[in-house]
């Protein structure tokens, strides 16, 4: 799912498939492991380990077995045993595993959305790479907001400033910001709005209150806060 898909910063508790058949809608899993992972790939590749674009999933459920029993057009639950915790900027990566089964098989529901390859689907756990498919799975996730609090921070990012810091529409343009580092719009809920360019914010019809000015430099961060009137 690309960032744009999903609401921000995030903790994520539970995914959702939408069962697509009145016949293949349940069915017994064995060694069934659901891995979460942060990426920046926006498309697929055929090899599992590339997309986690260096990054390492997170195994948020773990069960010898997986039984489903679903109703056709309805959502089926897989909860997650620890939460994902989602950064709110990079893509994210969902991995469904299980060594067998009794033989019966669940489809789910997908769409084909524009770009690009979303789906990789494979046959045995030790291969390292498997079948790209164009389409994407309909799902929906549950999650918490997680608020954003401003750490202490120093170095190149204590220098960059932005003005104005309450705006009625006017740009807003942030100065002193480093060339390999990035700068986002957040509401107080942790969603990401938009990823700047240029180093500036035009508010547009962002409706009035607090936003956060989030920047990033390598594992570093820091928080601004700014206001938009009307």
């Amino acid at each position: 799912m690309l960032a744009s898909e999903l609401p921000g910063r995030a903790s994520f508790t539970e995914v959702d498939l939408l069962c697509a058949s009145p016949t293949y809608d349940s069915g017994i899993f064995y060694d069934y492991r659901l891995l979460a992972c942060h990426t920046s790939l926006s498309e697929l590749t055929d090899t599992y380990a590339a997309n986690y674009d260096g990054s390492e999933p997170d195994t948020v459920t773990s069960t010898g077995i997986l039984e489903l029993s679903w109703v056709n057009n309805q959502w089926g639950r897989l909860p997650f045993d620890t939460p994902f915790e989602y950064n709110g900027l990079d893509n994210l990566l969902l991995e469904f595993r299980w060594n067998g089964d009794d033989g019966r098989a669940v489809y789910a529901r997908g769409w084909y959305p524009p770009g690009g390859n979303r789906t990789l689907d494979g046959y045995s756990l030790t291969s390292p790479t498997g079948t790209l498919r164009p389409y994407s799975v309909c799902l929906r996730l549950y999650y918490d907001p997680v608020g954003i609090s401003e750490p202490a921070v120093d170095g190149p990012l204590a220098r960059v400033s932005f003005h104005p810091g309450l705006t009625c529409g006017r740009p807003v343009r942030v100065f002193g910001l480093p060339d390999d580092a990035s700068a986002s719009i957040y509401t107080p809920s942790g969603r990401m709005l938009e990823r700047l360019e240029a180093d500036i914010w035009h508010p547009g019809t962002a409706s009035p209150g607090i936003y956060f000015l989030r920047l990033t430099l390598g594992d570093t961060a820091r928080i601004l806060r700014l206001v938009v009137a009307r």
